[in-house]
């Protein structure tokens, strides 16, 4: 293996084959023509044992970062050390102390959602760490990731919330009480950007479009997008939501899959009704195999329809994301004269201070005035369209 000068030129110039990092024992880069990936190989010292690792692709991941990353490593081959051993033998690596912090009343006390986010975020970035010693892990370790994450056009806005919410429980009392130690948090200087709130709504012209591309969807992504509109919840509350949780002409969302952490019972109209009626165990089911369907289905339909809406209009058409649709629905209320209480109602928002303590009034009947009004709304603006019955709008709505 020839030894050169590292430099970030000549890691761009390396087509395929080889190099050795002079500088640092063990580290070397490997190009196979489409990627740059950083490897480690090196023997622990007295044993007959090789410790092999990967780094990541370069330029994500820099020269800098893989030195430190490569050094880290040598500290122990260099003791005689085998890192995976060491962690099997502490019994804290990164999947270890994740498995932990999972498992940790923190995380218990989360919605759902929350929980598998995390879990994804980990499988995303962190899991290429997971036989890493926790205590071993530098900052240069998540610079990495971040790096290699907007390289490949992912926001990493997320990655860096959860991270720092894991390497802060693993420094805090409750990680050292469940057999958690590090000496320092590895994203302290890590930077979470605020989260601006969106302000993307559809007027009465958009509404118009959407619900003539709506009507050229499949059934299943019509009752999916429909219900969205109709009851105004959340995305992963109807992608989700299992069959029984439909008690006659009510859809009662329980709390445990809500995020204002109550019962959320929706009284929808005739539409609403119709699209409520399924013959699987889950209100929207998968088009292959068992079990609903998955979000991320619901954000490609959605995209789709915008883009026929733009066909149709033969125009522009501002992006929007499914979670818009429930600010129309609000914004929506307010124009159809649907009181503030009500409309909160409609939405499942929690009451606040001491009307959530005093007010235990359900508003069942103003929730269902209020949907209904909402329902005859979009109802007459798909007639005037044409397309109530590619819909399959009841008759009697």
């Amino acid at each position: 293996m020839e030894k050169i000068v590292f430099s970030p030129r000549f890691i761009e110039n390396l087509a395929s084959g080889t190099a050795a990092d002079p500088g640092t024992p063990g580290l070397f880069i490997e190009a196979d023509g489409v990627r740059k990936t950083w490897r480690y190989k090196r023997k622990v010292r007295g044993t007959n044992k090789v410790h092999k690792a990967t780094f990541g692709t370069f330029p994500a991941v820099t020269i800098a970062d893989a030195r430190v990353q490569a050094g880290a490593l040598n500290a122990m081959v260099e003791q005689g050390v085998d890192p995976r051993e060491e962690a099997r033998i502490k019994g804290v690596t990164v999947e270890v102390a994740f498995n932990r912090y999972m498992a940790s009343d923190r995380v218990k006390a989360l919605k759902p959602r929350t929980v598998d986010d995390k879990r994804k975020v980990y499988r995303a970035g962190l899991a290429r760490l997971a036989d890493r010693p926790i205590a071993s892990i530098v900052e240069a370790d998540i610079l990495a990731i971040i790096r290699e994450r907007r390289e490949a056009g992912s926001k990493a806005d997320r990655f860096t919330a959860e991270t720092k919410a894991f390497f802060s429980w693993c420094e805090s009392i409750d990680g050292e009480i469940d057999g958690v130690t590090i000496a320092n948090d590895p994203t302290r200087r890590l930077h979470v950007k605020p989260s601006r709130a969106r302000d993307r709504f559809l007027d009465e012209d958009e509404l118009v479009l959407f619900l003539r591309a709506l009507a050229e969807q499949d059934r299943v992504y019509q009752r999916a997008v429909g219900l969205l509109l109709l009851s105004g919840c959340r995305r992963t509350e109807v992608m989700s939501a299992p069959a029984a949780e439909v008690r006659g002409d009510v859809w009662i969302v329980p709390a445990a899959r809500y995020k204002s952490n109550i019962d959320h019972a929706m009284p929808l109209s005739a539409w609403g009704q119709s699209l409520l009626r399924t013959n699987s165990e889950w209100l929207i089911p998968a088009k292959r195999g068992e079990g609903p369907m998955t979000d991320g289905w619901i954000n490609k339909v959605v995209e789709k329809m915008r883009v026929r809406m733009m066909e149709l209009k033969g125009g522009a058409v501002p992006a929007f994301r499914v979670h818009d649709i429930r600010k129309t629905m609000r914004s929506n209320c307010t124009r159809l004269k649907i009181d503030t209480a009500t409309a909160e109602a409609m939405l499942g928002h929690s009451k606040k201070g001491l009307i959530a303590i005093y007010d235990l009034y359900d508003m069942m009947d103003e929730k269902r005035e209020g949907y209904a009004k909402w329902e005859a709304y979009l109802v007459d603006l798909a007639r005037k369209a044409g397309v109530a019955d590619a819909l399959q709008i009841p008759d009697g709505a």
